[in-house]
């Protein structure tokens, strides 16, 4: 996979990466490393992690928990935003009506905008 170089490629992954702050907060939030026997590192070859409540929320956090580095490629960042906005808005959509503007509703409206501004 490429990465991305040059002035506009770098402005697209810092912004990600900044998106990519408040659900990184939130699935750390949620998830409840206390009894895991990997510390909250997803493994997919244990099937604990792929029959876990937290499974994929703890999938996602493996590939996003760090921030981005420059070197990231671009791809791998939008598609971690693209799971990030598929998870939140499954696990807590359910009670917000459409002009919500908690938090969460509002990074929602952002990541989407976003997403759908570059395509995806």
């Amino acid at each position: 996979m490429m990465t991305q170089t040059g002035r506009d490629a770098r402005t697209l992954t810092s912004y990600v990466d900044i998106l990519l702050d408040y659900p990184r907060w939130i699935i750390e939030r949620d998830v409840d490393f206390t009894d895991c026997r990997y510390q909250g590192r997803y493994t997919a070859s244990a099937e604990v992690c792929t029959t876990c409540l937290f499974g994929d929320a703890c999938c996602w956090l493996k590939l996003a928990r760090t921030p981005a580095s420059p070197d990231d490629p671009l791809p791998d960042l939008m598609n971690a935003l693209r799971k990030a906005a598929t998870y939140l808005q499954a696990t807590y959509s359910e009670n917000h009506e459409r002009g919500c503007s908690c938090e969460t509703c509002l990074w929602l409206r952002q990541a989407r905008r976003f997403l759908h501004s570059q395509g995806h």
